[in-house]
């Protein structure tokens, strides 16, 4: 149907954009591209999210790839796509993230740049919704082994359902 037309034409503006998804992520399936890179589990941290949230307030939050390919003088080293499902993602490092739009939901996430792409670990900002309800972080990484193609990469992902914190 429908569905499976659009999933096809996405995978071929995929495969046709770039080799080397170094600037960005188009979507946070990066397993689109990086074949096989599912079958090798980066491991990541991510530092900064609390155990609940306190409405309104700005948390800063780092990805950080503790385990990966060695990638020593590669074009790339990883990447990375966060999307919440509320509150705002907001840059607070230029150099190294920028905000997109995923192809696939058309919601915005947060992804590395070509230079952020050099790195392990990367930072940004997140303000809680200002409603309590319940958020649901999705974070993807790429553990790149540097040489520029699809193979040979690391991937992992995870989904992070952060409650409000109860205020009595």
């Amino acid at each position: 149907g429908m569905k499976a037309f659009k999933g096809l034409l996405a995978a071929i503006i995929l495969a046709a954009t770039v080799f080397a998804m170094s600037n960005g992520a188009p979507t946070l399936s990066c397993t689109q591209c990086h074949m096989g890179a599912d079958k090798h589990p980066a491991q990541f941290e991510i530092i900064g999210l609390p155990k609940t949230y306190v409405p309104g307030k700005a948390y800063k939050i780092t990805i950080k790839i503790t385990k990966g390919p060695n990638c020593a003088g590669g074009v790339a080293c990883g990447g990375f796509a966060v999307s919440v499902s509320a509150g705002k993602l907001k840059v607070i490092d230029p150099k190294d993230t920028f905000i997109t739009t995923d192809m696939m939901t058309g919601k915005p996430i947060i992804t590395h740049t070509k230079q952020g792409s050099l790195k392990r670990e990367w930072t940004f900002e997140w303000i809680a919704p200002s409603k309590p309800e319940p958020v649901t972080f999705k974070v993807s990484v790429i553990a790149a082994n540097g040489d520029g193609s699809p193979m040979g990469d690391w991937f992992n992902s995870k989904t992070i359902v952060l409650q409000p914190a109860v205020t009595t």
